[in-house]
Formats: structure tokens, C-alpha cells, sequence
């Protein structure tokens, strides 16, 4: 936990997670605080185990040049103790909001770090595809309009780059970056204005299918080894999706058009679900919260 506080281009998420979802699992850093860390049993953990590891929330992926048969069998004696109790659900996520938030954590560092975002849609909705279109357009490598405008134009930052994080029932679009601490305020109307253009200026043919071919590229190229097919069929199954594979991903991407992506940005680009965590050298977020708006 030290380690990673220690650390302000990770400890960010955690404080943006936070600002978000507040008091909830959604909103709770993984390890959780120090204080429950020094409580712990033996007992505690048994108690969790017997919860949680049960054959209805166990899925087993095997993936590379396996006789079926033999690795089925080899999975049932391994696996013919696991405990058949019910599976403990997850709590529902809270995920409303009425006005935009800011967080500033203080930290006496050159490079400020800062999360902004916007809640968007779950890992089930059918905008997901056109989300992840969206991301690419502004975080699609060097090309990418986000890495383009601050790095090339405006030099404010060292890393920026845009994310689209969906969970069974809620979901986050934002960006993250590392900027010059003088220059915060100008990268939140930087990201603010971003936003903006995907809601008011369709996305050109040429870009659309620029960023398409760099996807499905990305997305074979991820897949030539065993573990990575494991996880690709594996994290759609512990999910209780219908399988999909390379071919079906490829077609959905191909499916998306301009006025998708901008339909989307007008639905989740609005100042009421907008955030913004930052880690820097300030005393408080007095200096940005009036930046925080598109302007609507």
C-alpha cells in the first residue's frame, strides 16, 4: 500500500475511483486500508474462501494444442472437492450523479498527475463497440487526436491517454495524463474541449477508418499466443456472455459509424456526470473547479 501511494501515476485511479463511487466496492482501492490489513485472521480468510470459492463462480480456460478429452479429465479429478455452496452475489453499484465532482490530493511533485471522466455505459450495453471506436480515436497510439494535441502541439505532458473501463453494471470513459504542475488548468479545458468535439463534429471517413484498421490490427496481433486466448474466451465466459470470437469482434467494430460515436458523445459528455482527480502540488481544487464544464 505504501509502495503504491508512493506512486502518483498509479495512486491517481484510486483517488479518482474514489471521488466517483465514494463508500462502495466500485469506489474501495483492492488492497483496502491499512487498518483492516492489521486485523485479519486466520479466520477471515477461511470465511472468504468458502464464500467465494465455490463451482458456480470457478471457470476453468484452456487454450493451445491439447488433446480435449484428456485435459477435461484432468480438470474433473482436480477439481471433484470444490465446494458446491451458492454463490455470493456482488453489491449493485450506486452509480448516480447529479453534479460535477473534483478531488485534489496534495503531493509536493514536479509532474502533476490527473484522471478526468465521465460515467458511461456497463460491459452489457450494445454502445460498447462504438465506446471503444471513441477511445481509439483519441487514444489510438502516436496517431491518437489526445497524444497529437498535447505532446506535438501544446508539449504540457509526458503520457496522456484515454480509457474505457465497463463492469457488469456500471462503467467509466476518461483520460489520464501526467502534465506540467503550472499547466493543469489548461489540460482539464484541453480534455473538456476533446470531449466536446466528439459531440459537435462528426468523425471523418478517413479517421474512422484509420483508427478502425489500427483496432482490428491490435486485436489479432493480441491473440497469437495460448495465454491470450485464454484470457479473450475466458473473461467473455466468467461473464456470462455469448462466446464471441476474432471474426464476430471484427464485424462489430466494422459495424460503427460517425454518427454512432457522436450520438454516444452527446449522451456522456455532460457537466452533471464529469470528474476530475488530480495529485499535485495544491493546497486545494479552488484554482479548477470552475474549469470543470463543457460549456452547455
Amino acid at each position: 500500500i505504501n509502495m503504491y501511494e508512493d506512486n502518483p501515476q498509479r495512486n491517481i485511479h484510486n483517488i479518482f475511483m474514489a471521488l466517483v463511487y465514494g463508500d462502495q466496492p466500485a469506489g474501495w482501492d483492492i488492497p483496502g486500508p491499512r487498518e483492516n490489513i492489521r486485523k485479519f485472521v486466520q479466520k477471515d480468510f477461511l470465511e472468504y474462501r468458502k464464500k467465494h470459492y465455490v463451482a458456480k463462480g470457478t471457470i476453468v480456460t484452456v487454450a493451445g494444442d491439447i488433446d480435449v478429452a484428456k485435459v477435461e479429465k484432468k480438470i474433473r479429478e482436480i477439481f471433484a472437492d470444490i465446494s458446491t455452496a451458492k454463490k455470493h452475489d456482488k453489491l449493485k453499484t450506486n452509480d448516480t450523479q447529479t453534479k460535477p465532482a473534483i478531488k485534489v490530493a496534495h503531493k509536493d511533485i514536479d509532474q502533476a498527475h490527473m484522471v478526468m471522466g465521465v460515467r458511461s455505459f456497463d460491459l452489457y450495453d450494445k454502445q460498447i463497440p462504438a465506446l471503444s471506436v471513441m477511445q481509439s480515436i483519441l487514444s489510438g497510439g502516436m496517431s491518437g487526436r489526445l497524444w497529437h494535441r498535447f505532446r506535438e502541439e501544446l508539449g504540457i505532458c509526458y503520457y496522456v491517454r484515454a480509457f474505457s473501463d465497463a463492469y457488469t453494471d456500471h462503467g467509466i470513459f476518461g483520460v489520464w495524463a501526467g502534465v506540467d504542475k503550472n499547466r493543469v488548468g489548461e489540460a482539464i479545458g484541453e480534455v473538456c474541449k476533446a470531449f466536446k468535439k466528439l459531440a459537435d463534429v462528426p468523425v471523418s471517413k478517413g479517421e474512422l477508418r484509420k483508427v478502425k484498421d489500427g483496432m482490428i490490427g491490435r486485436l489479432y496481433l493480441g491473440l497469437e499466443s495460448s495465454d491470450d486466448q485464454a484470457m479473450f474466451y475466458g473473461s467473455q465466459e466468467i461473464h456470462h456472455e455469448k462466446l464471441k470470437d476474432p471474426k464476430d469482434v471484427e464485424k462489430e467494430i466494422e459495424k460503427v459509424t460517425a454518427k454512432d460515436i457522436q450520438d454516444i458523445a452527446k449522451k456522456i459528455f455532460v457537466d452533471k456526470t464529469l470528474n476530475c482527480a488530480i495529485i499535485g502540488p495544491f493546497k486545494d481544487n479552488s484554482q479548477f473547479s470552475k474549469q470543470l464544464t463543457f460549456g452547455s
